[in-house]
């Protein structure tokens, strides 16, 4: 008892010295709760009771943080929160999943058919109050926004790497300084996912711990997500701040910044921060208060959109080289798994019970290998009726329509732009607007210069049809009249810019509604 006594005592000390060392931010601060310190995705069979308990106790953690650092915090459930609640906060938190204000079902066209697909809306259009969102949360409530903390992996582990070191949040308003570490560069990104990068990515990089705990250390343990890299920096309301150690690439989103909401991939509540993550924490909640009244410009309403990216791994994928990584890949992970499902099945022997997951971890069966014929047909789809298994057609194909190729009509779907290979003009290059909105003035002249009753030119009607076509696809304006574009062309094309993950689309560098360009109601007008 006297022992207990004791620590409490420690315990409080410890925490009125953080107080007192720590100048508090006044900024109001809303967290909204509800999700455990568990995996109860891989723990489907959790008691009810003790999830509820777990994230009790997370709340309770990021409750008594937050009043470290800043002068108002409310803490409630998810199930209580609605949107409005945020106009009364600097930042809100959302670590749980609050109820939809709107379900959207539509379908997108895959190469694989029709997909049915279904948004859960959590924030109004016009939403414009900070907000940052922990681990997965940035996928749940950010998709049917159109924001980019998309669902790239949830492997993110507990040190990040590749940051931005000069970036706010590593510079304050509360004091921190980074303890770099050189460890070994992530399996995948280094064995991979290698072929995405520029550059040649070193056997060890420099890393800080981000948290105590992760899933390899910790069994069930919550793990973090990283969001996709491909575009995500291509429209000027986002930002790229930090990668972590995780499956994927060597700069999948970890943390990052689309307009009005932050992305922070890790997963721990601040009971496991380390005190340099539990510091950088509290700077990007201090940094994203600064977006109030900010909106996304670009949204990536498809997160499966293809962009240029995809055409290196396209062409990896038309490799030897890269069909022998993927069966050496194969192998190793059939290894692996073929003794996850042993054990599994020594325990289920022994009479103990097992999740319902493990269960069907314990049926594995090993892909078996697969030539190099059987690899080509399964990754380059049509493109191997033409090109069969020369390696050398394919490489030719993607390189010498690298600045053609249109990736805005499916799921991880490329195809080339025959306007714009015929214009000589790259995808993407402003001079395309200009040049068609010139084939407008052009045909649309020469119709008019002919004399009444005479047969016109199906050249000056080409002209026309071509314009149109590129001027439709890849803006977001349906002007009738070439005039009309050029109007708008003189007076916006400074600010354009171009997005690939937001539709490949030129969009007009504003938040204004009242400046035409940046509508995507008009999609399929």
């Amino acid at each position: 008892m006297k022992k207990a006594l004791i620590l409490s005592v420690m315990i409080l000390l410890g925490c009125c010295t953080m107080n007192a060392a720590v100048k508090k931010v006044a900024l109001r601060v809303l967290y909204v709760g509800g999700s455990p310190e568990f995996d109860t995705m891989g723990n489907r069979d959790a008691d009810s009771t003790v999830v509820a308990k777990s994230a009790q106790e997370r709340a309770a953690s990021f409750d008594a943080y937050l009043r470290q650092y800043f002068t108002i915090v409310k803490s409630i459930h998810a199930k209580d929160y609605t949107p409005e609640m945020s106009k009364h906060y600097d930042v809100t938190i959302i670590d749980g999943t609050p109820k939809p204000i709107e379900i959207k079902k539509y379908t997108i066209n895959t190469k694989w058919g029709d997909r049915e697909m279904e948004d859960k809306i959590y924030f109004p259009k016009d939403f414009d109050r900070p907000v940052l969102t922990i681990a997965e949360a940035g996928e749940k409530v950010g998709r049917g926004s159109g924001i980019k903390s998309d669902w790239y992996c949830l492997c993110l582990e507990a040190d990040a790497h590749s940051s931005v070191r000069n970036h706010p949040i590593f510079q304050g308003p509360f004091k921190v300084t980074l303890d770099w570490q050189m460890k070994q560069t992530p399996y995948p990104a280094k064995h991979e996912y290698y072929y995405f990068s520029d550059t040649p990515i070193p056997d060890s990089i420099p890393m800080w711990r981000v948290q105590n705990t992760d899933t390899p250390e910790t069994r069930n343990y919550r793990i973090g997500m990283v969001a996709r890299p491909w575009g995500f920096t291509d429209s000027p309301d986002c930002e790229y701040i930090s990668s972590g150690v995780c499956a994927k690439t060597i700069d999948a989103v970890a943390i990052g910044r689309h307009a009005n909401f932050f992305h922070w991939g890790f997963s721990a509540s601040p009971q496991y921060l380390t005190e340099q993550g539990k510091t950088v924490l509290a700077n990007a909640i201090a940094y994203i208060a600064k977006f109030a009244g900010h909106k996304p410009i670009a949204r990536k309403w498809n997160e499966s959109i293809a962009t240029k990216s995809y055409v290196k791994e396209l062409r990896y994928l038309a490799s030897r080289e890269g069909w022998k990584s993927f069966s050496e890949i194969t192998e190793k992970r059939n290894e692996q798994m073929k003794h996850f499902a042993d054990s599994i099945k020594q325990v289920m022997a022994q009479g103990v019970e097992v999740s319902e997951m493990e269960k069907m971890y314990a049926q594995f069966e090993p892909q078996p290998p697969m030539s190099y014929e059987d690899f080509l047909q399964r990754y380059q789809d049509k493109l191997f009726d033409q090109f069969g298994t020369d390696e050398q057609r394919y490489f030719d194909y993607y390189d010498q329509n690298l600045d053609y190729f249109y990736g805005g009509q499916g799921s991880y779907e490329l195809t080339i732009d025959e306007d714009c290979k015929q214009l000589g003009i790259a995808v993407g290059d402003k001079r395309l607007l200009d040049k068609a909105i010139s084939l407008w003035e052009e045909g649309s002249k020469a119709q008019a210069s002919i004399p009444a009753g005479q047969l016109t030119n199906p050249q000056h009607q080409d002209k026309i049809d071509m314009a149109k076509r590129l001027l439709y696809r890849y803006t977001l304006l349906r002007f009738a009249t070439p005039q009309e574009w050029r109007s708008w062309y003189r007076t916006y094309g400074d600010r354009l810019f171009w997005t690939e993950s937001g539709g490949w689309l030129f969009m007009v560098n504003t938040e204004d509604p009242n400046i035409p360009g940046n509508d995507y109601a008009v999609i399929g007008k």
